[in-house]
This record gives structure tokens, C-alpha cells and sequence, in this order.
């Protein structure tokens, strides 16, 4: 994991995508979901400043809405900003091995020369084995973090991961998917809780910020809310439908779709409407 002060990004080796925080969860598997997902935190410092907007009303709503957006804008710009800079110092980076010897380097010596040489294939092979682990390591973190984003199974993951990703700098992006068991819900209940993701973007010492994320992490309370399975009561009379007469129900649909006569279908679904 690459120190702090160097601008933590979650990939030590090659830059990730524009957001180290993107999932890129299918809207298919979403779709899916039986279940709502609600992620709130224990009492803690700054939860009792949040405002209610009970008795505004909606002009003062959306206002405030406008507000939001507008400060939500600066600081993704002042993000893509921090971003540009820190790529720019980082285009020369420091060479990892030494440069490859030569003849003329070692003085015209033979010998020296092939003693340089085995010594700068040791160091190129060891940068090559580092740069390979750092990069599996990398993936390895972004997989198990996808993974339980969709594991989350909800519709608006999406929403709360961008909201931290504009109010966090990409040090303290790489902080939380390196620091916490389950990044992704965290990132969740952030998105969730505007109070705490701007309590957090506050902290500029980035070891009271991990330290603070661990806390929110312990104190987070996770309950799913089973959502009412849609049931097609169509072909439903007062009584309840077996197994055994929806598969009677199909074998008469198929034997009317063949032969043309639906007589014995229709008298079918008057007897399950009785």
C-alpha cells in the first residue's frame, strides 16, 4: 500500500479507472433484488447537527437542493483538479533498477563489466516480480470489493459510491478500501449519511480519517427489508392455487393452443374462480 503522503491510490503500480471506487454493477443482477438494504451508524460525534426539513417548505427544499448540487460540482472539479496535479508529479517516476551497464560505464573492464551486468539482471528481475505482485494484489482488492458491492444488491449503490468519491480525495479513497473489512457497505452507509461522509472529507489528518472510518465500521447496523413478491392473480379465485392446478392449468392452455378448442380451459378457470 502506498504511504500517504505520496497520495495513496488503491493501485500502487498503474493507474485504475477514473474512479476507484467503481463497481460497475450490471443492472441486470440489480433487478434481482428481494430485498432493501438500510445501513445506518451507532450515536457518534456530529450525528446530532443534521437539520430537519419538516417544516421547510419546498421553495426553501429546493434550494437547498440547488445548494447541494452546486457544492457537489466544486468539489468534483477541485477533485479532477488534485488528480491532474498529482499525475504530473508522477510522470517521471523513479527508476527501479540501475541503468544497464556498459563497456565505457565500467571503465573499459571486462571483468567489472560482466560483474554489473549479472547484478542488473537481479534487480531487473526483482522489479519485474514486485510490479507483478503489486498488480495481482490490485486486482485482487478491487474484485473483493466489487464482489461485495453486489452483494449488497441495491439500486442505488451507484449514487452513494459517487457521492464519496466527490467528497474524497483519492488518498483517502485508497484509505478506505485498504482499511476496512467491507469497503463497499461502508461506502453504502456513507452515501446514505451526507452528515458523516462530510464529517469525514473534514478530518485532515489521514490517520485520525482511518482511525475514524474504523469506528463508523464497528458501529454500522445493517437490516434487510424482505420486498413483497409479486404474484400473478390473474387466474386466482377466493381460494388458493396448488401446485397441482397450475400445472393442470398449463397442460389445458397447451391442449387448447394446439387443437384450437378452449372449451374445457374455460371450464377450468370457472371452477378455480368458485
Amino acid at each position: 500500500m502506498e504511504q500517504a503522503d505520496d497520495g495513496l491510490e488503491l493501485n500502487t503500480s498503474e493507474e485504475l479507472p477514473d474512479d476507484d471506487l467503481d463497481t460497475s454493477i450490471d443492472d441486470e443482477s440489480e433487478d434481482e433484488s428481494t430485498e432493501e438494504v438500510e445501513v445506518t451508524f451507532g450515536e457518534s460525534e456530529g450525528d446530532g447537527d443534521t437539520e430537519s426539513d419538516d417544516d421547510e417548505t419546498p421553495v426553501i427544499t429546493a434550494m437547498r437542493k440547488r445548494e447541494r448540487e452546486k457544492d457537489k460540482e466544486l468539489r468534483k472539479a477541485k477533485r479532477e483538479l488534485e488528480q491532474l496535479r498529482a499525475a504530473q508529479q508522477q510522470a517521471a517516476p523513479t527508476p527501479t533498477v540501475m541503468p544497464k551497464p556498459t563497456l565505457e560505464s565500467c571503465g573499459w573492464d571486462e571483468t567489472e563489466l560482466e560483474q554489473k551486468m549479472v547484478e542488473w539482471l537481479e534487480q531487473s528481475k526483482s522489479a519485474e516480480r514486485a510490479k507483478s505482485e503489486q498488480e495481482q494484489a490490485t486486482q485482487a482488492k478491487i474484485k473483493t470489493y466489487q464482489d461485495q458491492a453486489k452483494a449488497i444488491r441495491a439500486k442505488d449503490f451507484k449514487e452513494s459510491e459517487d457521492e464519496v468519491a466527490t467528497m474524497f480525495d483519492p488518498t483517502r479513497q485508497s484509505i478506505l478500501l485498504e482499511g476496512v473489512d467491507n469497503p463497499a457497505m461502508l461506502v453504502y452507509a456513507l452515501g446514505k449519511n451526507p452528515a458523516q461522509l462530510e464529517r469525514l472529507s473534514k478530518i485532515t489528518n489521514l490517520a485520525k480519517f482511518a482511525v475514524e472510518l474504523g469506528k463508523l465500521e464497528k458501529e454500522m447496523k445493517v437490516s434487510t427489508k424482505s420486498k413483497p413478491v409479486p404474484v400473478d392473480t390473474a387466474l386466482r379465485g377466493s381460494g388458493p392455487t396448488s401446485g397441482g392446478n397450475s400445472k393442470k392449468l398449463a397442460q389445458l392452455e397447451a391442449e387448447a393452443a394446439r387443437t384450437g378448442n378452449r372449451t374445457a380451459l374455460i371450464a377450468y378457470k370457472k371452477s378455480l374462480s368458485k
